[in-house]
């Protein structure tokens, strides 16, 4: 009798072995064949265009140069930049001294300087206007002679026609904070008005110039101002990001042999309450029986090993694409931007 117990207690613990051990084995054995199908040659392969970090960091430099444009006009004088981005007296109060103030002029001067020629190498390549405070156009492209005043008044014909693939609208109010409205129907509407908040409030200009923390809030950006500029699709503002991702018929391999895991501790738990109680030497489960115990922790790796398949295998079908495309396309600026 003793000897029939031994021989039951010892397949128990074989049993459940097993049932741990089988999963982990053949996890490991199909990993070369799951990794092989994620690797195929014909992975599906989508596109995303988007307007390049360089390309945005260019527009905003342009806001700075139109403003000055603007001001040169209207008020029929040819301004140094340090006159309409430095507020002197506020530096003063901050304690700075006339070297200090004489380097932030300088180097105020020799960033917009350097901003009007990263500006002038994309300007040709999208329409723009300039409306002043009261909404009048007061600056626009030389080659065009369509407004663009439309996009302050909401109307977005030329969206709707195809002329335009993204209209980007920045409106300086009079303390120089900035508003974004965007429009677009397509891929290159990606959202951009987070990216310019973000080089906004880093105060690129300054940051750029070199000023101290501490006279920071003495460098000012433009004020009173829209500037709306119209990018076709066709501009080399915009960039082309590929993304590959398997296709739903290379899962069908791995969701054949992950339902026959789980069917096999399916039964497995199922079958183990009709075997005799097993006493593994003197380790307890707590209070629990071990059947039951086991039962358990089988039931748990069986539900977590079945989400983790339905994950890949959305991914795997294409489901995820879109979202991949929405993290590309709308924050690719903002990662070489920073």
């Amino acid at each position: 009798m003793d000897t029939k117990l031994k021989k039951l207690r010892g397949i128990g613990i074989l049993l459940i072995a097993a049932v741990i051990l089988l999963p982990s084995i053949f996890t490991v054995l199909f990993y070369p064949a799951f990794y092989d199908e994620a690797e195929a040659i014909n992975d599906t392969e989508e596109s995303v265009t988007a307007l390049s970090a360089d390309s945005l960091l260019k527009l905003y430099k342009g806001s700075y140069v139109l403003y000055k444009e603007m001001r040169d006009l209207t008020d029929n004088k040819q301004y140094v930049p340090s006159e309409l981005f430095f507020d002197e007296e506020m530096a003063e109060t901050a304690g700075a001294s006339y070297e200090d103030i004489k380097y932030i002029r300088e180097g105020i001067n020799s960033v917009i300087y350097s901003w009007d020629q990263d500006f002038g190498e994309c300007r040709g390549q999208f329409d723009y206007a300039v409306f002043n405070s009261n909404g009048s156009q007061t600056l626009s492209n030389s080659d065009s002679n369509v407004s663009l005043s439309e996009f302050i008044s909401n109307k977005t014909a030329d969206i709707k026609n195809g002329k335009y693939a993204l209209v980007l609208m920045l409106q300086f109010n009079a303390a120089g904070g900035l508003t974004v409205n965007e429009y677009g129907s397509g891929d290159e509407s990606q959202n951009y008005d987070t990216d310019l908040y973000s080089i906004h409030a880093d105060n690129r200009l300054a940051s750029s110039a070199g000023i101290n923390n501490e006279y920071v809030y003495s460098v000012k950006a433009p004020k009173n101002i829209t500037i709306v500029y119209a990018i076709p699709s066709k501009s080399n503002l915009f960039s082309t990001v590929y993304i590959s991702y398997p296709t739903a018929i290379k899962t069908e391999e791995y969701e054949f042999w992950t339902i026959g895991i789980l069917a096999l501790i399916t039964v497995s738990a199922i079958l183990l309450p009709f075997i005799k109680k097993l006493e593994i030497g003197e380790f307890k489960f707590s209070r629990m029986p071990a059947e039951l115990a086991i039962i358990v922790i089988i039931l748990i790796a069986a539900i977590l090993s079945s989400g983790m398949t339905g994950v890949i295998e959305r991914t795997c079908s294409g489901e995820y694409s879109e979202m991949a495309k929405g993290f590309i396309g709308g924050k690719f600026s903002a990662i070489i931007v920073n």
